[in-house]
C-alpha cells in the first residue's frame, strides 16, 4: 500500500502533463459545443488546425465552411505549427471558418504560417502584440467587430486584400518587415496605421475608407501605393516618412493633413480630388511632387 499511493500520484502527474502539454481534444470538444475556450501559456507543438478539427458544410460548388458559436481566447500562447482557419484541399474542395464570437490571439507568438483567408468573424479580433515569423493571410476575410493588430510584428509577408472590417480596424505602432498587401480593402469604421513601422512594399491601393484613417509618424522604409484609394472623412499624414509614395488617382472628402511629412524621393498626387481644397504639401521637398491635374 505504501509504494501503490506515489505511483498513483505519478500516473496521475503525467496524465495532467499530458492533458496540458496536448489542449486540442479538449479545445476541439469545446468548439464544437459551443463553449468558452480560455487557454493561456501553452505551447502548440504541431500548430492548430481548424479546419480539421470542426466540421466543414458545401455552401457553394467546392466551397465549404465551419462554424463555431465558442468565445476563443488564447494568451501567451506559443504556436510552433501552422494555425490555420482556411484550406483548400484540391482543386474541389476549399475550407473557410466562420466564428459567431471574438477570435483572440493576445500576446502569441506564431512560428510558421497564419491563414484566417476568407474568414467571417462576429465578435472582436484582437491579435495585440503578436509575433508572426510566417506569412500571415486574412485576406477576403470580414471582420463584423473591432479588429486590433497593434503592436504586432509581421516577419513576413501579410495578405489583406480585398478585407472588410465594419468598424474600428487598429494597426498602431505594427512592424511590418516584408510586403503588407491591402489592396482593395474596406474599412467602414476609423483604421488607425499611426507609428507603423515598414520595411517592404506597403501598398494600400484601390481601399475604401468611410471614417477617419491615420497614418501619423508612420515610416515608410520603401514603396507606398495609395493609387486610387477612396477617403471618405478625415486622412492625416502628420510628420509622416516616405522613401517613395504614390496617391496617384486618391479622392479626399474630409479634412486631409500632410503637415511636415517628408519623401526621400517622388511623391505622385497626379489626378487626385480634394473636395476641402488642396492640403498644406509644403513639406515635401518641390522635386519630388507632382501635382498634375489635381482637383478641388
Amino acid at each position: 500500500m505504501k509504494l501503490l499511493l506515489p505511483a498513483c500520484l505519478l500516473v496521475l502527474g503525467f496524465c495532467a502533463l499530458q492533458s496540458s502539454s496536448s489542449p486540442e481534444p479538449d479545445l476541439a470538444r469545446r468548439l464544437r459545443s459551443g463553449q468558452a475556450v480560455v487557454i493561456e501559456n501553452e505551447t502548440f507543438e504541431s500548430g492548430l488546425d481548424l479546419t480539421q478539427l470542426l466540421e466543414a458544410r458545401l455552401i457553394s460548388g467546392g466551397v465549404y465552411r465551419f462554424h463555431t458559436a465558442s468565445s476563443i481566447t488564447f494568451r501567451h500562447c506559443t504556436f510552433k505549427g501552422p494555425v490555420l482557419a482556411y484550406a483548400q484541399e484540391g482543386p474541389q474542395r476549399k475550407v473557410l471558418g466562420a466564428f459567431g464570437s471574438n477570435v483572440s490571439f493576445i500576446s502569441c507568438d506564431f512560428r510558421a504560417e497564419v491563414s484566417f483567408r476568407g474568414a467571417r468573424i462576429a465578435g472582436w479580433a484582437d491579435f495585440t502584440q503578436c509575433t508572426f515569423d510566417g506569412p500571415v493571410s486574412f485576406e477576403e476575410s470580414l471582420f463584423q467587430d473591432q479588429a486590433f493588430f497593434s503592436a504586432c510584428v509581421f516577419k513576413r509577408g501579410l495578405r489583406m486584400q480585398n478585407a472588410v472590417f465594419q468598424h474600428k480596424a487598429q494597426f498602431l505602432d505594427a512592424r511590418f518587415e516584408e510586403p503588407a498587401l491591402f489592396q482593395g480593402a474596406n474599412f467602414r469604421g476609423p483604421l488607425q496605421f499611426s507609428v507603423a513601422e515598414f520595411f517592404d512594399y506597403a501598398d494600400f491601393s484601390l481601399m475604401h475608407c468611410e471614417q477617419g484613417a491615420y497614418f501619423n509618424y508612420s515610416r515608410f522604409h520603401d514603396r507606398a501605393h495609395f493609387g486610387r484609394t477612396h477617403f471618405g472623412a478625415q486622412a492625416d499624414f502628420l510628420s509622416l516618412e516616405l522613401t517613395e509614395g504614390v496617391f496617384k488617382g486618391c479622392r479626399f472628402f474630409g479634412e486631409t493633413r500632410f503637415q511636415e511629412a517628408t519623401s526621400a524621393g517622388p511623391v505622385d498626387f497626379s489626378n487626385c480630388f480634394f473636395l476641402l481644397g488642396q492640403p498644406d504639401l509644403g513639406s515635401f521637398p518641390d522635386q519630388h511632387l507632382r501635382l498634375t491635374n489635381i482637383r478641388g
